[in-house]
């Protein structure tokens, strides 16, 4: 399978997954520092134990992108990241 080409800077967006949505935001808020950035809610799982955020964030590069991920998959209130 083909590395898709990505042009930097873009907006990236992430998808986590969670049980608290302010623990959540303190998660993002972590790994994308004093960036710019945007949050909204995404979708409650059916019995409500699970939350999904968006996140939107400019990066200016591949490995900014990819810390920005693996902080958010470290961080122990983040389920998932997509």
């Amino acid at each position: 399978m083909k590395k898709p080409i990505i042009i930097y800077p873009c907006v990236w967006s992430y998808r986590i997954i969670g049980q608290d949505d302010q623990l959540l935001r303190n998660a993002v808020s972590n790994a994308v520092g004093d960036k710019e950035h945007q949050i909204s809610f995404a979708n409650k799982s059916s019995g409500g134990k699970y939350q999904s955020l968006n996140i939107e964030v400019r990066v200016r590069s591949e490995q900014e992108r990819v810390d920005i991920f693996e902080r958010l998959r470290k961080d122990p209130n983040v389920t998932v990241v997509l």
